[in-house]
């Protein structure tokens, strides 16, 4: 698991010192930029999971032409939200034609911040987007108490299907998410993870060993899980299995 990345872009030194220690507090990692120059070269450099953007920096709207270049790339999209002081139409408009995942205004709450990098990246990352994003996506962003975790599939061992719910199992912590397995099953490379029975999912790579004699499934760590003939089918397809 990985904190997520925060990428503030900020002119103000105050403002964003500010910012940093308060995302730092809450567990995120931070990089920041003050300009749109080193804004755009630290978001190539840094890949962030989400990017802060005030959008005047140094006397012009430096903000937008960030948003732009940023979403101008498919394969590099990341949610933007912007955090500025401009109240008027116009800018708003220009702000809005970026499709950003939020606008805030200063002065900021604290707690309306965190809930809006939150939501722009459950809804950024949703399945909803699977189908544009599909080969980009590379990890989940789950909720875990009181904070956003960002979770790598390598790190997922194997899905518990739960009713509505999935229960994503990795080495050290457990998951509960709200989403059903085929929205799941969506975001998920397909290569890497395989269905062994109508309530599991497993990542190929943490299977130690197969036994359609027990029909069950070992995993790395030792778990045995049930293993239904009609997935085993698939798996001999999808896998050479030698005998």
């Amino acid at each position: 698991m990985e904190k997520i990345h925060v990428l503030i872009v900020e002119d103000d030194p105050e403002m964003a010192e500010e910012l940093k220690n308060e995302l730092l507090e809450l567990q995120y990692r931070v990089t920041a930029a003050n300009n749109l120059t080193e804004a755009i070269g630290q978001f190539h450099l840094s890949q962030p999971d989400i990017v802060l953007i005030d959008i005047v920096l140094n006397g012009e709207k430096g903000g937008i032409k960030l948003a732009q270049h940023i979403y101008q790339d498919q394969s590099k999209r990341v949610p933007v939200l912007f955090l500025t002081n401009m109240q008027d139409r116009e800018t708003f408009e220009q702000a809005r034609r970026t499709v950003p995942c939020g606008y805030l205004l200063k002065p900021y709450n604290p707690m309306e911040l965190v809930y809006a990098i939150e939501l722009a990246l459950e809804q950024f990352y949703s399945p909803d987007q699977a189908d544009t994003k599909r080969e980009e996506v590379k990890c989940l962003f789950v909720k875990k108490r009181d904070r956003m975790v960002k979770l790598q599939f390598e790190d997922v061992e194997y899905i518990q299907v739960e009713g509505r719910y999935c229960q994503l199992h990795t080495a050290k912590e457990n998951y509960l998410i709200q989403y059903s397995l085929k929205e799941l099953q969506e975001l998920l490379p397909a290569s890497s993870f395989v269905r062994i029975h109508r309530t599991y999912v497993v990542q190929v790579d943490s299977i130690r060993s197969l036994s359609p004699q027990d029909s069950t499934v070992e995993m790395k760590g030792g778990k045995l899980l049930p293993l239904s003939r009609r997935y085993l089918q698939a798996i001999k397809q999808n896998y050479k299995i030698l005998v």
